[in-house]
């Protein structure tokens, strides 16, 4: 799986990074030359692309684990107030629509 994964890197032409944060390459190619301010914008670009598809998507995974858990415990908790009168199955609820 190792090997078939660095194969699809390799075809990509896109290395994976070496990077301690977002941008280390270009403050150290950079950093006696530019300001703090023209660093933030030549990163302006990357940024706005990892908010608008990484980041957005970390939070919506987020969202829905939350979620998850919520309607669980509410059904567990229905369950056992009731003694199993008034229980039900999440997976059967309007939930999956």
């Amino acid at each position: 799986q190792a090997s078939r994964t660095a194969k699809a890197v390799a075809l990509s032409g896109v290395s994976t990074g070496k990077e301690i944060y977002h941008g280390q390459r270009l403050v150290n190619e950079r950093a006696s030359s530019c300001t703090e301010i023209d660093l933030i914008l030549a990163q302006r670009v990357s940024m706005r692309l990892y908010e608008s598809r990484v980041a957005s998507m970390e939070r919506l995974t987020a969202f829905f684990v939350i979620f998850h858990e919520m309607g669980l415990r509410v059904q567990n908790f229905w369950t056992y107030m009731s003694f199993g009168l008034l229980g039900y199955d999440m997976s059967r609820t309007h939930s999956i629509m």
